[in-house]
Order: C-alpha cells, then sequence, then structure tokens
C-alpha cells in the first residue's frame, strides 16, 4: 500500500474511533446526571459529599479528554512510522 492510501485508511480508523467514542460517551452522561441528582450535587452537605461531586463532575471532561488524545495518538504513531 502506497503513502497516501495508508494517511488515508488511517484518517479513516481515527474518525470511526472518534465516532465510537462519541456514541458511548452518550450512554455514560444519563448515568452522570442520575448519579448527580441522588447525591444531591446541588447542594452538597458534607466535605464527602463536594468530593464524590468533584469527582463525577469530572468524569465527562476526562472522557472526551481519553477519546481525543487516543484518536491523536493513533495518528499521530500511524503517520510518524
Amino acid at each position: 500500500m502506497n503513502k497516501k492510501a495508508s494517511t488515508f485508511l488511517v484518517i479513516l480508523i481515527v474518525i470511526f474511533y472518534f465516532i465510537v467514542g462519541m456514541i458511548l460517551y452518550q450512554f455514560i452522561k444519563p448515568e452522570i446526571d442520575s448519579t448527580r441528582t441522588n447525591i444531591v450535587c446541588a447542594s452538597p452537605s458534607t466535605a464527602g459529599d463536594r468530593v464524590t461531586c468533584l469527582i463525577v463532575d469530572g468524569i465527562i471532561p476526562i472522557v472526551i479528554i481519553t477519546i481525543l488524545a487516543s484518536a491523536g495518538g493513533y495518528l499521530t504513531e500511524r503517520l510518524l512510522r
């Protein structure tokens, strides 16, 4: 396979990986929202509740960053080889 076809294939794989990650994100988000509602993150009463709310709120950005970093890492690794 020549370099141009290989580059095109890698870009298609990265786009597929990104789309699958975003679809999986849609399954995670409602669970995060229900968790925030169940532990009353609008007004946490104890320090433990505050920490739990911070961790739960941080899950969504971590998932998005992981998806983008994995897709970008795969793209970079394949194109620089």
